[in-house]
């Protein structure tokens, strides 16, 4: 009698968990009880983390078509990981390549896959672990959970009493406040701009006005006009007009940290 090698077996197992209602019809494999409990156990835990993260995208869809997304995503090389926060990440990329490739013609509404990204991303910002913040004025830091986001649908808006028929460009903030609670902030698309700019300081020292040796600038004034030199604006007294209140607003809902010294 054959006897499968450690190597064999462990594809054969794989195969048989991906394919979930294929069987391996190999002799000396696993009793067919056996597989179906391991098909079962892995598609209960797999759909248990995506139906809590996802409740949005699956209360839009068939529950039908919905199980056999889950199943899909199951099959496919998206699922990588074992660990429920990954899990949903690989889930939302399953979902954009499906939407953008409509290769498995499910026929999601377009704006699906950018739904679950909003959707994941308050798990992501809430399980994010705490690290140093970015600092970019001598008494302000950039807090490193937030998440700046550009989404081509009104995501915030979507639900069964809302399904939007045009795209319309959407500028959200998403991130832990001081008291390490998951808020989401809608923004301009200049507020988007300024935030993108913060976290490339970096990147952009090159043209920036950096007169500290941390990489700080000086005062509002001294960002607003890197920031306009960056994008190019006209008008740079436009942009120091506001600058004030809205680094006092963003201060006050958590995303830029005071720095105490």
């Amino acid at each position: 009698m054959k006897i499968a090698t450690l190597d064999t077996f462990q594809q054969q197992f794989g195969q048989c968990i991906r394919n979930q209602a294929v069987s391996i019809n190999e002799p000396n494999f696993l009793p067919k009880r056996a597989e179906k409990l391991y098909q079962s156990l892995v598609k209960n835990n797999v759909s248990a983390f995506v139906n809590q993260c996802f409740p949005i995208c699956q209360s839009l869809i068939n529950p039908d078509v919905w199980q056999q997304l889950i199943a899909a995503f199951i099959q496919s090389n998206h699922l990588q990981s074992p660990y429920f926060i990954e899990i949903n990440a690989q889930f939302v990329q399953f979902l954009n390549d499906i939407c953008q490739n409509q290769s498995l013609h499910f026929e999601l509404p377009m704006f699906f896959d950018q739904l679950a990204h909003y959707e994941w991303v308050e798990l992501f910002v809430d399980t994010l672990p705490n690290g140093d913040n970015l600092p970019f004025l001598p008494n302000l830091s950039l807090n490193n959970t937030v998440q700046n986001l550009h989404y081509a649908w009104s995501v915030q808006q979507i639900g069964k009493d809302f399904l939007p028929t045009k795209p319309c460009d959407t500028f959200l903030l998403v991130y832990r406040d001081n008291y390490h609670k998951v808020k989401f902030s809608l923004i301009n698309a200049m507020t988007y701009l300024l935030i993108d700019f913060i976290q490339h300081l970096g990147d952009n020292r090159s043209d920036s006005f950096c007169d500290f040796d941390d990489g700080c600038f000086k005062d509002s004034e001294a960002l607003m006009m890197s920031f306009a030199k960056r994008i190019d604006y006209p008008d740079v007294s436009i942009l120091l007009n506001f600058a004030d209140s809205l680094i006092d607003d963003l201060t006050n809902q958590g995303v830029f940290i005071k720095i105490n010294h």
